[in-house]
């Protein structure tokens, strides 16, 4: 994903996106320049930016 893509979508909290890896991950927090995502295979997070990012596949939103 384009830095000019990733700066045009309105990120939010659930959001699901698919990385250049194939797999799908949701957002836990945004970031400007990145998105803290949570892997449910391995329990943790980790930050993505715009590089390994490939699309956003669900504009859920969760409450807080």
């Amino acid at each position: 994903m384009t830095q000019e893509d990733y700066f045009s979508i309105d990120w939010h909290r659930g959001n699901i996106v698919r990385l250049t890896n194939g797999k799908e991950y949701s957002v836990r927090k945004v970031f400007k320049k990145y998105l803290l995502l949570y892997s449910e295979e391995y329990d943790a997070y980790f930050i993505a930016d715009n590089r390994i990012i490939d699309a956003r596949v669900s504009d859920e939103i969760w409450d807080d």
